[in-house]
């Protein structure tokens, strides 16, 4: 978009002249506000994409093909970080050109989204236990042991989570699916809300209805 999104065009991405579908795109990010250098990631074939020229041309950082989730900025100049299913984290500190494996204290079945409320602290949540997160404290470089955010006994399932930090207020909200009093093939749908940097988790149910499960 060139007009404050009130237009989009859609274009493929294209790395060394292979097509990659735009259904593989799992997030973009400018990390230092320069909207001509961008990073995408996927979880399709390029699991890292990057252009400097505002997307006429594209090409993949060396790194190990991955299913990546989420991308954040730091909230420092030209840092970033991405997450994702089979190895974790990588970190870059000049605007996606390099990446740093980074996975200290965190669970190794992957990691599905990240967030930062300012310069030194974040969070990140694991694929698995789905009710839980990590926080950091000085920027990323460590990470605490992940600490779990729903309110009821261990036993029950929770699962299909995401995250954001309010930017302003530095609130840190948790959504997933939780099987809390409900039977195997339903679930409700409830938000875990912390207003003290993730020391204390509120749970609320944001459903009015069960939610049908499906498998197979």
């Amino acid at each position: 978009t060139y007009n404050a999104g009130e237009t989009w065009t859609v274009n493929d991405i294209r790395v060394t002249g292979i097509s990659v579908s735009i259904t593989s795109i799992q997030g973009v990010s400018c990390f230092n506000y320069d909207l001509s250098t961008v990073t995408a990631i996927g979880n399709n074939g390029y699991a890292i994409m990057r252009t400097t020229n505002s997307g006429a041309n594209w090409y993949s950082p060396v790194i190990p093909d991955q299913n990546f989730y989420d991308i954040t900025g730091t909230n420092t100049e030209n840092g970033g970080i991405i997450v994702g299913s089979l190895s974790g984290m990588y970190k870059t500190s000049d605007n996606g050109s390099n990446w740093t494996y980074s996975l200290a204290h965190l669970p190794t079945s992957g990691l599905h989204a990240v967030d930062f409320s300012d310069e030194m602290r974040g969070m990140v949540i694991p694929t698995e236990p789905a009710d839980s997160v990590g926080i950091t404290t000085d920027g990323g470089n460590t990470w605490g042991q992940v600490k779990r955010v729903n309110n009821d006994p261990p036993g029950k399932q929770q699962f299909y989570n995401w995250m954001t930090i309010d930017q302003v207020t530095g609130y840190i909200y948790v959504i997933f699916y939780d099987q809390r009093s409900m039977p195997l093939l339903s679930a409700n749908v409830y938000l875990a809300r912390s207003t003290d940097g993730g020391e204390t988790f509120e749970n609320i149910k944001v459903n009015n209805y069960p939610v049908i499960l499906y498998y197979g």
